[in-house]
C-alpha cells in the first residue's frame, strides 16, 4: 500500500443533519475518497454515547463493507484529557478512547487517532502530565494490543497547554510508552501553527514514528482551511513523505459548514495530484 488520500466524516457536521451513514454512502458515490476515516464523538456520531450505539455502528459496518472503503478511527476528543490529575476525569478519557479502539477492531480500522493529554492549569508541572498521560498511553496500547489497532498521537496546535504541540516532544511521550502500537498522527494544519516550514520538518522529525496524516491549511493561525487558502507547503509535504517511504492514510480535515463538498473536492483532487 502506498499513500491513500481520504475524507473524515467530520467534514459533513451539520450538512444535512449529519447523520453519519448519510455523509459516508455522500462521500463514497459523490467524491470516491481511497478512504475514509470516522470520527467517534457526539455530536459526528449522534448515537456515540446513546442507547443505539450498537445498533448504528452496526448499520455503519455493513456500509463500511458495501462500498469496501478502508477506514481509520478518531478518538473522542471533546471534553477528553489523557493527562488530568481528576481520576474520575482520567478514567473517563481512558474508557472513551478504549470504545474507539474498540470500534475500530469492530470496523476493520487499523489505526486509531488519540490526542495526548492537556495541562488544565498553569498551576500543574508539565512533567506530572507528561507522566500521567505516559501511563494513560500504556493502558491503552495493551488494549491496541488485544484489538490489533495502532494507536496514532496527534501532534496539536501551539499552545503551551497542549502536549505534543512540537514533534520533539510528542516523539518522548511514544518513546516514553514503548510500545510498537503506540506511534504519532502528524497534522499539517496543527504543525503549521508552529512555523511555516514545521508541516514538511515535521514529517522528517516523525518519520518511523508516523502512521498518520491528517492534511488541512492555514497561515499559522489555528484553522482549517481547503488546501490553497493557506501557505503550507505541500509539494513539500508530500516529497518528503515518500523520502521516508510513509505507506498509510491522509485524511482531508477541517470543517466548512456552508459548502462542505467544494472543500473536499479541491482539496482532495490537489493532494492526489501531487501523489
Amino acid at each position: 500500500m502506498g499513500i491513500k488520500v481520504g475524507i473524515s466524516t467530520g467534514v459533513y457536521w451539520n450538512y444535512k443533519g449529519h447523520d453519519i451513514k448519510f455523509a459516508m454512502k455522500h462521500m463514497a458515490e459523490e467524491i470516491r475518497p481511497e478512504c475514509i476515516e470516522i470520527v467517534c464523538d457526539y455530536p459526528f456520531f449522534r448515537s456515540w454515547r446513546g442507547k443505539n450505539f450498537k445498533k448504528e455502528r452496526k448499520k455503519i459496518r455493513d456500509l463500511i463493507g458495501s462500498y469496501n472503503l478502508p477506514t481509520s478511527i478518531h478518538a473522542p476528543w471533546h471534553d477528553i484529557n489523557l493527562g488530568s490529575l481528576n481520576r474520575d476525569m482520567l478514567k473517563m478519557s481512558i474508557n472513551e478512547n478504549k470504545k474507539a479502539i474498540e470500534t475500530a477492531n469492530f470496523f476493520g480500522s487499523e489505526v486509531v487517532v488519540i490526542h495526548p493529554g492537556t495541562v488544565a492549569s498553569r498551576k500543574y508541572p508539565r512533567d506530572e502530565i507528561v507522566k500521567v498521560t505516559v501511563n494513560s498511553l500504556k493502558n491503552l496500547a495493551g488494549h491496541a494490543e488485544d484489538n490489533g489497532v495502532v494507536i496514532g498521537l496527534e501532534n496539536r496546535v501551539d499552545r503551551h497547554k497542549l502536549l505534543g504541540y512540537k514533534a520533539m516532544e510528542l516523539i518522548k511521550i511514544i518513546k516514553m510508552v514503548g510500545s510498537l502500537k503506540v506511534k504519532a498522527t502528524l497534522d499539517l494544519a496543527h504543525a503549521r501553527t508552529v512555523g511555516p516550514t514545521a508541516p514538511q520538518r515535521y514529517v522528517k522529525e516523525l518519520k518511523e514514528h508516523l502512521v498518520h496524516v491528517h492534511f488541512s491549511d492555514n497561515a499559522g493561525e489555528d484553522a482549517h482551511l481547503p488546501v490553497g487558502l493557506g501557505d503550507i507547503k505541500f509539494d513539500e509535504v508530500v516529497k518528503n513523505l515518500k523520502k521516508i517511504k510513509y505507506k498509510g492514510f491522509m485524511i482531508c480535515e477541517g470543517w466548512i459548514p456552508k459548502n462542505p463538498d467544494v472543500f473536499v473536492k479541491e482539496s482532495y483532487e490537489a493532494i492526489k495530484k501531487l501523489i
